[in-house]
């Protein structure tokens, strides 16, 4: 679930918005952009209380999803889990196909393992008997416990897809959260500062790292 607000100059795009809004005051799409700025620069507090405005404006589905599932990312990187693992759950309202759902799915399952949820578990009820092949499928078979970290890592590095998008970037990610939902705090060490290495600063897996390591 892409959402705009790139790199650059921070302090121009959160300009550049600030117009927007006051032509388009608390419209979910600018106030979603304003919120994904602010986590850029790590200010993940500010950027959830403007996402809760954007939750509360939205009138249209897409709207309330694209806005929930940026308020998961941030209140992941807040520590603030549950209500992360049930942002993403809000996100996937109204979606039917597993495609649509993955991504949501998967960031959930990180939130869930800070939680007292059996993080796996629920994984597996929503997708063990699926086909999981087209990427990021390969990262939902890891977790399951259905491929190994090695095949994970060609997979990311070979699929056509995951090459297009940095798939290494969320493979380091979910394998450091498996670490963790294992209580392996060498390896999760390991494979979320992997993750820095490999995602730009712009994404949302490179402050999710970041957050995890600052709690490990």
């Amino acid at each position: 679930m892409p959402i705009a607000a790139g790199g650059g100059d921070r302090a121009t795009a959160l300009r550049v918005i600030g117009y927007g809004l006051q032509r388009k005051p608390n419209d979910p799409w600018l106030l979603t952009a304003q919120a994904r700025v602010y986590m850029q620069i790590g200010d993940f507090g500010q950027a959830a209380g403007i996402l809760n405005n954007a939750v509360q404006r939205a009138t249209t589905a897409d709207e309330k999803r694209m806005a929930s599932y940026s308020r998961g990312q941030a209140n992941f990187s807040l520590g603030n889990f549950q209500q992360s693992a049930d942002d993403f759950d809000s996100s996937m309202v109204g979606l039917t196909t597993t495609k649509s759902r993955l991504e949501a799915t998967l960031w959930r399952y990180a939130a869930q393992v800070h939680t007292k949820q059996d993080a796996r578990a629920i994984l597996t009820k929503d997708l063990g008997n699926e086909n999981l092949y087209e990427w990021p499928g390969p990262i939902a078979k890891f977790l399951l416990g259905k491929m190994p970290a090695g095949e994970l890592e060609v997979a990311a590095e070979s699929d056509q897809t995951a090459k297009s998008i940095n798939g290494k970037c969320p493979a380091a990610f979910y394998m450091g959260m498996e670490a963790q939902r294992r209580a392996d705090k060498q390896r999760a060490r390991e494979q979320l500062q992997l993750a820095q290495a490999r995602c730009p600063t712009t994404a949302p897996f490179n402050w999710a790292a970041s957050a995890e390591l600052k709690r490990l």
